[in-house]
């Protein structure tokens, strides 16, 4: 699917404050500037940081700011599309799936925020709203990240067979099991905790 790259200067509502506003739900929009080079970020400590105003609130999308990989040859910005490879994604992001682990990195209400990312050389990240920082991460960790950017030590065995007289049920009843003799078939599931 490809972005809208049109001109999306326009003023904002209720104040006379000028912006980047999309007009259509549930369409992507980009504003791109291509490089002319190439930029390393190897053992350098990086900051992005972005202000938005979600005046409509977010529903289902993001409002992010993207760093994608080098294109191929010919490749203009008015061809972005959702398949462009991309190194970083950063901002408030809704309903699609997000790398980092935490439920609190984003806000989705009608203010004025800065969103701000800190990553340095040795792996560390850092993410703040407002300067207030909501999320400490390590790109190495894999409880941080979903999925982890460092790959698990184990795969699926792409050999591996089920035997054809494999039972899949998930619970299988025991043939000697037998109920015990003050079993009440009319006691309720749950009881109260005389303890309480």
């Amino acid at each position: 699917m490809a972005y809208d790259c049109s001109n999306l200067h326009l003023k904002s509502e209720d104040h006379d404050d000028f912006g980047l506003l999309v007009s259509e739900k549930a369409k992507r929009y980009a504003i791109v500037k291509e490089l002319g080079e190439s930029v390393s970020l190897k053992d350098r400590t990086t900051v992005l940081q972005f202000e938005t105003h979600l005046q409509n609130g977010l529903e289902c999308g993001g409002a992010c700011l993207k760093y994608f990989r080098p294109q191929e040859a010919g490749w203009k910005p008015k061809d972005l599309d959702n398949e462009a490879p991309y190194s970083i994604s950063f901002g408030p992001d809704k309903c699609v799936g997000n790398m980092l682990s935490t439920t609190s990195r984003t806000l989705h209400d009608k203010l004025t925020h800065v969103y701000t990312t800190i990553s340095k050389p040795d792996n560390k990240l850092r993410i703040l709203i407002d300067k207030e920082e909501k999320k400490k991460a390590d790109f190495h960790s894999a409880d941080d990240f979903d999925p982890p950017f460092i790959p698990s030590k184990t795969i699926a065995n792409a050999y591996d067979k089920k035997l054809e007289d494999c039972d899949e049920k998930a619970r299988i009843s025991d043939p000697d099991a037998v109920k015990p003799d003050n079993w009440d078939e009319d006691a309720p599931m749950e009881i109260e905790d005389e303890k309480l």
